[in-house]
């Protein structure tokens, strides 16, 4: 390939990137609606810190630090700017931009990684697009895409090798809500299988340094509303969405059991002679369902046979892998948590994308359709599900069963021996 041809391909594919892009605004800014019953919490909390309060020790917060800066940064940009006006209306406008933002950041994040694992870049974005639609509104209205981005950044960082980066933005990413952490494990993993625990340190003391830059601050504030804004949800009872939530209802649609759905402290929960002890265990399925994931990506490092940790970039199969195994802990854990809202699905959305392997066109549907059946539940038909009209009891239980699919498929998958010799053939050579 000469310089014309690259420099074609190059301006090509930024043409394409910013048409994606361009499809990607209309999408957020024309069709989403803005606003939200969340976002008048997002625009108190905003206002208060624009009146110079202090979050936690000034008012009550349910979130971690990281989130504070995501709620005021729209409430600043509609003091500031003249697109937007002074008021609720400006604000949620200025969220859906900022979100916006953050989702045309990991476009180019799945299109970058899409190459280097040698998948078809056009499939990659027309995934990332049908996702978004499929997921619908509820991308402008929460605050969850931002972690679910920083997640996303976290491993573009790791597959270029730029470990210390990559372990600094997962942790800012899980200062803003937790779930992003999920893959620290995984790090850990490939880098002490791949290197050695001197080539981790650097890592681990960015991760720490991170750690104590963003929470010292607020500790000093408040010790006891800061660690509140993590244990907070460990407190609430069975949300309606979970996967033990949907069982239960749906063995009461069958005359088989008694489930009732009722308003809790923060969500419309479920209440059965079952569901105080299921809450409890949630705790332990999480983390089965994670150790079980975790031990499934170590098997697989083991069975590649490499040990030396690349230079410039992750291997070809190594980043698929990641990838896999990075969405089916994020998955096992939404699955397992008593708390399953709808917005978590966005947790998922930047990864979906570039899931590859045998199943990959399965596991595109799974999730396409699973994605459809969110919305449609919230915010569509949430209140006939309150009601337990039985065809949403059955389209929850749908929903979950499709993406308990998906954890099998993802746990299924297992790398071809080709597959294997070519990791080995890459990693000597980059040696």
């Amino acid at each position: 390939m000469n310089f014309n041809t690259k420099s074609f391909e190059r301006w090509r594919w930024t043409i394409i990137l910013v048409a994606f892009a361009a499809l990607h605004a209309v999408i957020f800014i024309g069709i989403f609606p803005a606003g939200g019953p969340d976002m008048g919490l997002y625009y108190e909390y905003a206002s208060k810190i624009g009146q110079g309060l202090l979050p936690y020790r000034d008012f009550a917060v349910e979130y971690p630090p990281g989130a504070f800066i995501i709620f005021y940064i729209p409430y600043l940009a509609s003091h500031v700017m003249p697109l937007f006006s002074a008021n609720f209306d400006g604000y949620s406008q200025a969220f859906s931009w900022l979100m916006l933002a953050f989702n045309i950041a990991g476009l180019y994040m799945v299109y970058d990684m899409a190459r280097q694992a040698k998948l078809s870049p056009w499939s990659v974005l027309i995934g990332y697009t049908l996702a978004i639609a499929a997921i619908g509104s509820i991308a402008v209205q929460r605050f969850d895409l931002p972690p679910a981005i920083m997640m996303l950044a976290a491993l573009w960082a790791f597959s270029r090798s730029r470990y210390k980066i990559a372990w600094g933005v997962l942790v800012v990413g899980g200062m803003t809500k937790i779930f992003p952490l999920a893959l620290a494990p995984l790090f850990l993993l490939y880098q002490l299988w791949r290197g050695d625990l001197r080539k981790l340190l650097p890592s681990l003391a960015v991760c720490a340094g991170a750690a104590v830059v963003i929470a010292v601050p607020f500790l000093i504030v408040d010790a006891g509303g800061f660690f509140a804004a993590f244990t907070t949800q460990g407190g609430r009872d069975l949300q309606l969405e979970s996967l033990y939530a949907s069982l239960l209802l749906f063995a009461d649609s069958l005359g088989i059991g008694n489930a009732t759905p009722y308003q809790g402290p923060v969500s419309l929960d479920v209440a059965s002679p079952l569901s105080a002890s299921l809450a409890r265990m949630s705790f332990v399925f999480m983390a089965l369902g994670a150790f079980l994931m975790y031990g499934l990506y170590f098997r697989h490092l083991r069975k590649s046979g490499v040990r030396d940790l690349p230079r410039y970039g992750m291997p070809n199969d190594d980043l698929t892998q990641m990838i896999n195994y990075s969405f089916a802990v994020v998955l096992v854990l939404i699955l397992t948590s008593k708390v399953f809202s709808p917005q978590f699905i966005l947790w998922l959305y930047p990864l979906f994308p570039l899931l590859s392997g045998r199943f990959r066109a399965a596991l595109w549907g799974i999730f396409i359709v699973a994605a459809c059946f969110t919305q449609y539940i919230y915010p569509v038909r949430y209140w006939d599900l309150v009601d337990k009209q039985v065809v949403m009891v059955w389209v929850l239980l749908l929903r979950n069963a499709l993406l308990v699919l998906m954890v099998v498929l993802l746990a299924m998958e297992r790398p071809e021996p080709d597959d294997l010799a070519q990791l080995s053939a890459s990693t000597e050579t980059a040696a």
